[in-house]
């Protein structure tokens, strides 16, 4: 809802802006009806459910990618998977300030982070990453890296191998 409220006040500086929305969700209704209220049919796109092998090209044709998560105990503590994905094509990521989301933002240096919620912090900061496309090729690129070096199997599955090996060691004492 905050991106749909935001394509509302970005609409008359950013031309061809067009929010794309993939998947289902019990708060379809909902989203349309907002799309509806705001007059925004033409900048909006609820796509629904989608075959998985279509995921790329939608990220492939955005400039920027998005999870504007409203903060709760669960967004604060998890990760949406669609941000690794975004990172893996290079698309810069703005995502609110849930607490796991921001820290991977700013920590890697991939996107920007708005409040949660907050539509014209969220508006500014697409703003701000349309104006400049050197700074969205740099976040998207250092997102890339990311993934590239540090957020892989080779790489995440040390720590799980060394958890079973912990495991396996307390058993044989038992």
């Amino acid at each position: 809802q905050t991106a749909i409220a935001a394509v509302k006040k970005l609409k008359s500086e950013i031309k061809n802006i067009k929010l794309v929305i993939v998947g289902k969700n019990t708060t379809d209704p909902i989203l349309r009806e907002q799309i509806n209220t705001l007059q925004l049919e033409n900048f909006v796109d609820l796509e629904g459910w989608q075959e998985v092998d279509l995921f790329p090209s939608y990220i492939q044709a955005s400039g920027i990618c998005i999870s504007p998560l409203h903060r709760n105990k669960q967004h604060d503590v998890a990760y949406a998977n669609k941000i690794f994905q975004y990172m893996s094509f290079a698309k810069p990521v703005l995502v609110s300030d849930a607490t796991a989301q921001k820290k991977l933002v700013l920590e890697n240096n991939c996107g920007l982070v708005h409040e949660a919620k907050n539509v014209d912090d969220f508006a500014q900061k697409v703003l701000s990453l349309y104006k400049d496309d050197t700074q969205r090729n740099k976040l998207g690129e250092n997102g890339k890296n990311f993934i590239k070096t540090k957020f892989n199997w080779e790489k995440t599955s040390i720590n799980l191998i060394h958890l079973y090996k912990e495991l396996a060691q307390k058993n044989r004492k038992n």
